[in-house]
């Protein structure tokens, strides 16, 4: 059974005492298991992961969600997401594929590591590493990834 976690939620959860609450944009988990630190800020997912954050999604064997470790704060504010094994990446019409990605959420940047390959409309570029950006989808003059 996979579980589902909208991970803009779970700030003020305890591992048994999951209260959702709308919140947007939400990133939606999917995995077979989870395990919430509330002590150490973060969330730790394995077995199928996905992850979907609007027009990007990000699969992975496992993944780690790191909170800004604010205690006053009413809500879990995404500080970044580790991401290890088979990643595929798709975001538009780019697919990408690694050994490891790092989505460090509020700059919109994810450093895809370990035998890249970027797939799109333009051919295939390889590379160790690689760095594409969120917000960059939407405008299509910038530049994707570099």
């Amino acid at each position: 059974m996979k579980i589902l976690a909208l991970l803009a939620l779970l700030a003020t959860s305890s591992c048994c005492d999951v209260k959702p609450v709308k919140v947007e944009p939400a990133v939606r988990v999917e995995a077979i298991n989870a395990r919430f630190d509330k002590k150490h800020h973060q969330a730790s997912f394995d077995g199928a992961c996905k992850l979907n954050d609007g027009g990007i999604t990000i699969d992975s064997d496992k993944m780690r969600v790191f909170f800004v470790p604010d205690e006053a704060a009413a809500d879990n504010k995404i500080e970044r997401i580790v991401c290890e094994g088979n990643i595929i990446l798709q975001q538009g019409e780019q697919t990408a594929t690694a050994e490891a990605a790092e989505y460090f959420y509020v700059e919109g940047k994810i450093i895809l590591s370990g035998k890249v390959v970027l797939k799109d409309k333009n051919g295939v570029m390889r590379a160790a590493q690689m760095t594409i950006f969120r917000d960059a989808a939407e405008d299509h003059s910038a530049p994707r990834y570099h």
